[in-house]
């Protein structure tokens, strides 16, 4: 049985599709395909109340161990071979079950501000037709008097932010040196020197360099008339391939526009749900996050 030896373990809205997307293309890194879940079991054996509860069937992703497995079947030969599933670190469960199965995997995790993250995400899930709140603050307000509790995870926006939380979880079951912690400021302002900790700590080429001004997984604003244009999808094929290229950057430039979260929410919701976390968070990796905090 073929398994990973290292893991994208989140967060959600961090930076987590252009880490895996890059890796995807080193030499020697494998990685079969993002966000399977098997670890945490999110979309294949819990089951969840709310908008998304009725999409979970264990055929959407890998519920048991031998379809893990069979992901990495073709990675023989290469160095490092690993996924990326932002669910493992708000998932309770998902820390034990990757101890018993893969004791030695090396985690990687990416944080962002928690205010900007749960912002984001929401708009995401906005954007694909998952989030059934149009308000921000209403869905935040839903989540704190509860009644969110047995919904799907990535709609719950406040506790997948609880970071301190979660890494104690696997602090308690990993050494340190296993879990790699990184900041999205890092990994926006200095991503060399984050992408060759990570290679160094995979053990491959540290020359690959694939180019980090690509854009991935934006957040976009949802768009009723972007939304007619993807359920028109059956007549593109009428229009010439050309055409059909530039007419589709031109609308994605019209009609998506990238979410903006003011400094002024950003503080308020930063004190109101997420400050006493994140000043343990700073204990916990030992680094400075003044500017998470302001």
């Amino acid at each position: 049985m073929v398994l990973p030896n290292f893991l994208v373990i989140g967060a959600a809205r961090a930076g987590t599709t252009a880490l895996a997307a890059f890796l995807g293309r080193h030499p020697e890194v494998f990685i079969p395909v993002k966000e399977p879940n098997y670890f945490s079991g999110w979309l294949s054996r819990k089951p969840f109340d709310g908008p998304q509860g009725k999409n979970v069937r264990p055929e959407f992703r890998c519920g048991t161990i031998e379809q893990y497995s069979r992901l990495f079947e073709g990675s023989r030969g290469f160095k490092a071979r690993g996924e990326a599933s932002v669910s493992y670190l708000p998932d309770v469960d998902a820390p034990a079950l990757i101890q018993q199965t893969i004791p030695d995997v090396r985690l990687f995790a990416i944080l962002r501000q928690p205010a900007e993250r749960a912002f984001a995400h929401f708009h995401l899930q906005r954007f694909n037709r998952l989030e059934p709140v149009a308000d921000f603050l209403k869905a935040l307000e839903q989540e704190r008097r509860g009644l969110r509790l047995n919904w799907m995870p990535s709609l719950r926006y406040v506790e997948s932010g609880r970071y301190s939380v979660q890494l104690r979880r696997y602090r308690a079951l990993f050494p340190t040196e296993q879990l790699k912690v990184f900041l999205t400021d890092d990994w926006r302002r200095r991503p060399h020197w984050v992408w060759r900790q990570i290679l160094e700590t995979l053990g491959v080429d540290e020359g690959f360099m694939p180019d980090f001004s690509e854009r991935h997984a934006v957040t976009r604003v949802e768009s009723r008339a972007w939304w007619v244009l993807l359920h028109t999808r059956p007549t593109w094929p009428v229009v010439p391939k050309r055409l059909r290229r530039v007419l589709g950057a031109a609308l994605r430039s019209w009609w998506l526009k990238d979410a903006s979260l003011s400094p002024e929410l950003r503080e308020e919701l930063t004190k109101s749900y997420f400050r006493d976390d994140i000043l343990q968070l700073q204990g916990l990796l030992g680094c400075d996050l003044h500017d998470w905090l302001s």
